[in-house]
């Protein structure tokens, strides 16, 4: 019985998640770009700064984007816009040479995460 809960469980969160997926297509109708990187480099979302993300053997910091089309035109005649998503990343200031172990910090960053739903356009008179 326990198997068929597991089961159960697995197979509702993957209909829900496709259904997510699903509404907010039709949301937007604009079309997306998933991929995975590991950013060298980004400005953070707490002070507007750049800082080098670490990367080393064994502490690999990746994340998922997703790039929404923002050249599309949506809905009647909406456009498409990125949103985003705040990631979190151990990283150094990308401007110094010479860093003191406080230096070292766990930092947001904001990136490309799916597209707003879609806005139509203004009608002028």
């Amino acid at each position: 019985m326990n198997c068929d809960m597991k089961l159960f469980k697995c197979s509702f969160f993957i209909v829900l998640t496709l259904l997510f997926f699903i509404q907010h297509i039709i949301a937007t109708n604009c079309s997306i770009e998933v991929s995975q990187i590991q950013p060298p480099v980004a400005l953070s979302a707490d002070d507007n700064k750049e800082y080098t993300i670490i990367q080393i053997p064994g502490f690999i910091q990746k994340a998922t984007i997703i790039k929404c089309n923002s050249k599309e035109s949506c809905g009647e005649g909406g456009s498409c816009e990125q949103n985003y998503k705040l990631h979190q990343f151990l990283s150094l200031p990308a401007d110094k040479r010479v860093f003191e172990i406080d230096d070292l910090k766990l930092r947001f960053f904001n990136l490309p995460y799916q597209c707003k739903p879609c806005k139509k356009a203004v009608q002028q008179s």
